[in-house]
């Protein structure tokens, strides 16, 4: 265990270059993937791209789709509330 650290290892160097490739990609895949809110953004479009490409491997219908949406509209655990100032 004393080894470990040891930036000239090329085992260290080859492992501190894969963790970085694999959280740098998470990170992007989850800032490109979050919800942004109704309205369009720079991400929509690869958004829209990369759900429709997972719904056709998943064989999901747009039935299928309304019903899920449905049944989360109903029952929200956190809700957001616009408040305005002015009144």
């Amino acid at each position: 265990m004393i080894n470990f650290f040891n930036p000239g290892n090329p085992k260290f160097c080859r492992g501190v270059y894969l963790l970085s490739v694999y959280s740098c990609t998470l990170v992007g895949m989850v800032s490109v993937m979050i919800d942004f809110g109704p309205k369009a953004h720079c991400f929509t479009p690869l958004q829209n791209y990369i759900n429709t490409k997972v719904d056709k491997f998943y064989q999901i219908t747009p039935d299928e789709l309304a019903q899920s949406n449905m049944k989360k509209d109903s029952k929200r655990m956190f809700s957001i509330k616009t408040v305005d100032i002015d009144n």
